[in-house]
């Protein structure tokens, strides 16, 4: 256990780095269905930005680190309506 100043990392929190993840987006029509991705990411708490359109098939979300990638994964993976599912994958995950 390493100690300084008195205080143990036992009970200190771990540094959050905001971060960019990068979904590979996939399904039958899902690209016709973008905003539903978007209030999907918009419920969770840590994301602060998210690019749907610039580059096809793929979902690019800013985060201020608080949130897990597999939350960001969850929430899109699986979303689905009449005639339209969605499937998300992790392409890319670093550091802002």
């Amino acid at each position: 256990m390493v100690e300084a100043f008195g205080c143990s990392n036992e009970n200190s929190e771990s540094i959050r780095h905001p971060t960019n993840v990068t979904l590979k987006l996939s399904g039958n029509n899902c690209e016709l269905y973008l905003g539903a991705v978007g209030t999907a990411l918009e419920t969770l708490q840590g994301v602060q930005e998210m690019d749907l359109t610039s580059q096809a098939g793929q979902a690019i979300i800013k985060t201020d680190g608080t949130v897990k990638t597999s939350q960001i994964v969850e929430a899109v993976d699986g979303l689905s309506g009449d005639g339209w599912t969605c499937e998300a994958e992790l392409l890319n995950e670093s550091p802002t």
